[in-house]
């Protein structure tokens, strides 16, 4: 009888390593009996984020944020990571419960905002953003985060005055200038969005996503060769022109 093939560990050794590593390090430092304090359970989650376990780091680090309640650091951890779970309602439950006890919390404010624009709770983002930029008024991200809402509501030109003036302050940030060409384009101004775009086309850090909204911004305006040498391949016909109708349609643009 042929034996059979081991069962695949893959990542999951470092993973039990790691938990091992981190109760012998709660033993030795704090004398716990059950060896496993708040630093060594937010190492252990860390581990099994790197691992790809995403259900065991969001079990471990909403643990954490329920043993360290004013940890507005640990607050924001575990909320991203049960976010990346699936876990959404939960991960919002946690920030909610933090920020009822540190209002002015830069990072979980922010956070809330990021969740609640992802799910289109486009009510809440804004609130959110509001009591931020309330504090803190010449917040890039927060004016950028708040346009890109606005533009979920097709309040196209109060988005694009918002991502203006987020220009004005960080005028080299390639993802505020990429939200504003998205604004500009699905109001059909395609020349206009190139214009913003454009300044950052030759900069190494170029983000992906932004090199692929000017790479179809020089496609939709008929320079495939400039749109080629952007993208470093041809775009789909068929893609160009169903985002060309979506725009003229006031539709939605298509995912890529």
């Amino acid at each position: 009888m042929m034996p059979l093939p081991p069962r695949p560990v893959r990542c999951r050794v470092s993973l039990l390593l790691a938990i091992a590593l981190a109760g012998c390090a709660a033993q030795h430092s704090s004398g716990s009996s059950d060896g496993f304090g708040l630093e060594s359970r937010l190492r252990v989650a860390d581990a099994a984020a790197q691992a790809g376990d995403d259900d065991l780091a969001a079990s471990l680090y909403a643990a954490a944020a329920v043993a360290a309640p004013d940890n507005g650091s640990v607050q924001v951890r575990a909320a991203t990571a049960l976010v990346r779970s699936g876990k959404v309602a939960q991960a919002r439950q946690v920030l909610f419960r933090y920020l009822k006890a540190a209002p002015a919390d830069e990072a979980a404010m922010r956070t809330l905002a990021g969740i609640d624009l992802d799910e289109a709770r486009i009510v809440d983002a804004v609130a959110m953003l509001d009591r931020l930029l309330a504090a803190h008024p010449d917040d890039a991200g927060a004016l950028a985060d708040k346009g890109v809402a606005l533009d979920m509501e097709s309040r196209h030109a109060a988005a694009q005055a918002l991502y203006r003036q987020a220009l004005g302050m960080q005028p080299d940030d390639a993802a505020i200038r990429n939200d504003l060409a998205l604004s500009l384009l699905l109001e059909g101004k395609v020349r206009e969005a190139i214009a913003a775009l454009a300044p950052v086309e030759d900069s190494p850090t170029l983000p992906a996503r932004a090199r692929a909204t000017l790479a179809l911004l020089y496609a939709l305006d008929g320079q495939p060769v400039r749109s080629r040498s952007v993208a470093g391949s041809d775009l789909s016909e068929a893609y160009v022109s169903e985002v060309a109708k979506a725009v003229a349609a006031g539709r939605s643009l298509p995912k890529t």
